[in-house]
């Protein structure tokens, strides 16, 4: 497996990583890492904080890597587990040779077979000496649109990629009209809309990557369209783009106690995870969230226990201490979040220790628990937002938001995935 971009031969730790001895993994740094960072960008995944305006890559598999390697395999239908070895490898390697022009047989001229070309006649005293042969020229980069900051509603596992393009109202300060767009390896090619309801500026040239920078602008909810980088008539890449308008859900808290305990989670601090969590879901999906009220007082009469058990496992239903939080909620907004102490789904997590910090049960209800205080303000809004990610459809096989929480603090939402979202947004009173 060899391709002049990721070149097993000459390095040994792709070697052993495609032999899986071991595999890369978040953390690692070296040559290795910076030919698969540039790897990945051939194959059409931008890596804008790994790869330097000069072409070189930093050679560190960190945040990004990890987060481009996961979208990868996303992409490839293979296991996602951010971990370079065999299975990935083996894809790279597939996708470089499907991206990189000259793998075309030679097709015959229009007015027949190609003529052989005849030997040079042998010089007087020996045979031909060999001219100098001139060096292959490098192929062409692929001119392709790419997003313009990571988990901006921005899809490259779909042909065209596609990308999502708020409306100009802006409800709140964490999310506003339109969305930028780069354009790589596209010198001196048109870009234009074919939908006259989305507008596009061309920005100046990145400063980062040196890339084309494009706003994608439009006051008109549900408008489709195609993004076209042209050459004259010929189109070398295109962007499917789709505007929406901006939906707002608004949370009230219940902040739990019982006759031994109460929630350690300050009240200060929601107003904070509201703006921290919609400012999130406003960049990929324009789904905002509103803080409404705090229900401090929200007792209950009775012993929930150091940790609250929220599943039966063999009815498969939840505990009554569940029903128990949810019997005096108001309703008054479109999520409510109950915050409690501590819980686990059921006895066997709660015996090893497992780590479960949010349930989203209908209804658009939810609990977080308070993350053990000091943990709160890092991990909130990422718990908050996978949370509202149930509520508004999706499920844990959809990937995404679910996997990279505690890990990554990176999310992807897909084209399918914003979709259901904001389907269940429209439904919600």
């Amino acid at each position: 497996m060899t391709h002049e971009t990721l070149d097993l031969s000459d390095n040994p730790r792709l070697q052993s990583a495609a032999r899986n001895e071991p595999p890369m993994c978040k953390g690692e740094r070296g040559p290795a890492v910076a030919i698969l960072q540039k790897a990945y960008e051939v194959a059409g995944y931008p890596m804008p904080g790994s790869i330097r305006a000069d072409g070189s890559a930093d050679g560190i598999f960190g945040k990004e890597t990890y987060s481009v390697t996961r979208h990868f395999q996303i992409g490839q239908e293979i296991s996602v587990d951010g971990i370079v070895g065999q299975n990935t490898l083996g894809a790279l390697a597939k996708a470089l040779d499907d991206v990189t022009p000259g793998n075309d047989p030679v097709k015959p001229m229009p007015n027949g077979p190609v003529k052989p070309q005849q030997p040079d006649p042998p010089l007087p005293g020996g045979p031909t000496v060999p001219k100098n042969p001139k060096p292959s020229p490098q192929p062409a980069k692929r001119a392709h649109f790419a997003e313009e900051r990571i988990a901006s509603g921005f899809d490259n596992t779909v042909f065209p990629h596609w990308q999502m393009v708020p409306t100009s109202s802006r409800p709140n300060s964490s999310g506003g009209g339109g969305a930028i767009v780069k354009l790589r390896n596209g010198e001196g090619l048109t870009v234009v809309s074919n939908n006259d309801l989305i507008k596009v500026h061309e920005l100046p040239i990145s400063h980062i990557d040196g890339s084309r920078q494009f706003l994608l602008t439009s006051d008109v909810d549900g408008a489709r369209g195609q993004l076209l980088a042209r050459n004259g008539v010929f189109t070398a890449t295109r962007l499917q783009v789709e505007t929406t308008r901006p939906y707002v859900l608004t949370v009230d808290f219940y902040m739990v106690s019982d006759k031994f305990r109460k929630t350690k989670r300050p009240v200060g601090e929601l107003g904070k995870l509201v703006s921290d969590t919609s400012e999130l879901l406003a960049q990929q999906c324009n789904v905002h969230l509103q803080k409404k009220r705090v229900y401090t007082k929200y007792h209950l009469d009775t012993d929930l226990g150091d940790v609250i058990l929220v599943r039966d496992m063999q009815k498969r239903v939840e505990t009554q201490d569940v029903y128990l939080i949810y019997q005096g909620c108001q309703y008054t907004a479109d999520l409510s979040v109950f915050c409690v102490w501590d819980y686990e789904m059921n006895q066997e997590n709660a015996d090893n220790g497992g780590v479960h910090v949010g349930l989203s049960s209908g209804r658009g209800r939810i609990i977080v628990e308070d993350e053990h205080a000091s943990r709160a303000k890092e991990h909130g809004k990422w718990t908050l937002m996978h949370e509202v990610g149930h509520a508004l459809g999706l499920k844990h096989q959809d990937l995404t938001i679910m996997a990279d929480v505690g890990q990554t603090m990176t999310s992807y939402l897909r084209m399918s995935q914003i979709h259901t979202m904001w389907e269940h947004a429209r439904k919600t009173p």
